[in-house]
């Protein structure tokens, strides 16, 4: 469904907000455009992301700045997440954009930033002072560059006025933008084998180098006459006598030379004895008979002589053909990515095959063209946890001590699902303003319901020495919780604990821990978060 004419958005930018701020759809815009969305602004003077939290027909000043541009195609929060940051800052009286910065992925935030160059329609008039010669041929020998990069380069911190002067005067061209991201989704390439055989076996002479020899290989075994004329093999390839040679010396084919057999003609007469001669001259040629009598028989009639052609055939086996074929193209390399596709049958990540058979990307997208192969991608998950192994535990025997804390604790979690049930909105515009959340668009601040979320739930703290089981009540209280569709969050009081807590949760709860803090990198804290 299209979004309406304005947005209402909350700026994420290191300054306090209180408030959201109306910005004008682009038509282009509208039907894309979602609650949650993240999107690109001009925000004063300077670029900005902004954070969509609701639609509304009008605005509240008669002239708006448009929404410059999507920044990603996935919302990045859920209306009830919208709902939870309206609520801390309504709560904790805390700046509307930083209860907004808390809910953005890890690495996702984009600061503003100013870029500056050398003006090119700048002919080199004009005096300049000290920091402003060092600014310009700063400059011109890299190109445009962002303040932070400037001020590394810099050791005045006052060249930003000086900078600024040279705006002024034209002498240099300003610009806002907003740094990259230091975290985004993980993408690796694939590769999978979508050729049979036959196709592979059609497609190999646009494979590497031409080679006549090759050629020949490959005519051989694709022809059904397995002693085809020397003559016909050179004349269908195109090949010299040489690239025969060439085969023959490597045992890769046999040649068998020209040569006139002695056919009796039927119904003439000759002598048994000299007719069976005859038919035993290929397999015992010291039987040929006397020169002069051949002569004479031939000038009676009673024999002809067949020539037969010089021919050729294989002389190995038919399933060694291709990779001769490949080496004398100089493609084995690619023989090397079909032989690995093959045994694998399935799409594999690009770096695992180059390492396996020493191919390059080159060699992959020339199989693409010949749709041999289809390259493709796959998202990635940085999962800090994916390279070690957990031993699931079941849940030890609670001592009296411990079942008696647990069954309060569980009796608790069991009456808060019940106030939570029966919860009602204080009047009929809060009810409302909440099932726009739900369906697309925030309420606005005054909408927000009157009970407070912290007011149902019953706080516990246990007391006991270490190794007591205060850890197993915890555990209790998570797995009841995901067995009713709840998550759970549990706190480390300091990252050297982290290991042998993450180690005692993953093996309760398999595959299904997720860990964040600063020690993982901002790949891995964005896909947890994701």
């Amino acid at each position: 469904m299209d979004a309406g004419q304005y947005a209402e958005v909350v700026v994420n930018i290191e300054t306090a907000l209180a408030d959201a701020y109306t910005y004008h759809i682009p038509a282009d815009l509208r039907s894309e455009l979602r609650v949650g969305h993240l999107v690109e602004v001009e925000f004063g003077r300077r670029l900005a992301q902004a954070i969509v939290v609701s639609f509304v027909d009008s605005s509240p000043v008669a002239e708006t700045k448009p929404i410059i541009s999507l920044i990603d195609p996935d919302p990045v929060l859920w209306p009830w997440q919208i709902e939870l940051a309206r609520w801390l800052s309504y709560r904790y009286l805390a700046p509307l954009n930083a209860c907004f910065r808390l809910l953005l992925p890890p690495g996702l935030t984009r600061w503003s930033d100013t870029t500056y160059d050398v003006n090119p329609y700048w002919n080199g008039d004009g005096r300049l002072t000290e920091l402003q010669r060092q600014l310009v041929e700063l400059l011109r020998e890299r190109g445009v560059l962002r303040g932070r990069q400037i001020s590394r380069a810099v050791k005045d911190k006052k060249w930003a006025a000086a900078a600024t002067q040279l705006v002024n005067r034209n002498i240099l061209r300003r610009a806002s933008v907003l740094d990259p991201p230091r975290a985004r989704p993980k993408h690796i390439r694939t590769a999978e084998l979508i050729a049979g055989p036959s196709l592979i076996r059609a497609a190999v002479p646009q494979l590497g180098r031409a080679n006549k020899a090759a050629d020949i290989l490959q005519y051989l075994h694709d022809l059904a006459d397995p002693l085809p004329a020397e003559a016909a093999v050179l004349a269908a390839t195109g090949a010299e006598p040489g690239h025969l040679d060439l085969l023959a010396k490597e045992g890769l084919v046999t040649r068998i030379p020209a040569a006139a057999i002695v056919v009796p003609v039927p119904g003439q007469g000759l002598p048994v004895e000299q007719a069976a001669a005859l038919v035993q001259l290929p397999h015992a040629p010291e039987v040929l008979p006397d020169p002069a009598l051949l002569r004479a028989w031939l000038d009676r009639g009673l024999v002809r002589l067949e020539e037969q052609p010089a021919a050729v055939s294989l002389a190995i086996p038919a399933r060694r053909v291709m990779g001769w074929v490949l080496r004398l193209r100089h493609a084995e390399a690619y023989g090397r990515i079909l032989d690995y596709l093959t045994e694998e049958a399935r799409a594999v990540p690009v770096g695992d095959l180059f390492a396996a058979t020493g191919a390059n990307l080159k060699h992959l997208r020339r199989l693409a063209e010949l749709e041999l192969v289809r390259l493709g991608d796959v998202h990635v998950w940085r999962d800090s946890l994916a390279d070690r192994d957990f031993v699931p535990a079941d849940p030890p025997e609670l001592t009296l001590d411990q079942a008696r804390v647990w069954g309060r604790v569980k009796m608790a979690m069991i009456e808060g699902e019940a106030a939570d049930e029966d919860v009602e909105w204080e009047d009929e515009e809060a009810a409302a303003s909440e099932r726009a959340g739900v369906e697309g668009h925030a309420p606005d601040g005054d909408g927000l319901a009157t009970h407070d979320p912290m007011d149902a739930a019953t706080p516990f703290l246990l007391h006991g020495v270490t190794g007591s089981g205060k850890t197993e009540i915890y555990m209790r209280a998570i797995a009841f919780a995901l067995e009713r569709e709840q998550q759970a969050i549990v706190l480390v009081p300091e990252i050297a604990l982290t290991p042998q807590t993450v180690r005692r949760f993953a093996a309760r709860f398999p595959g299904r821990v997720a860990v964040l803090h600063s020690g993982l990198s901002d790949g891995e804290r964005y896909d947890t978060w994701r």
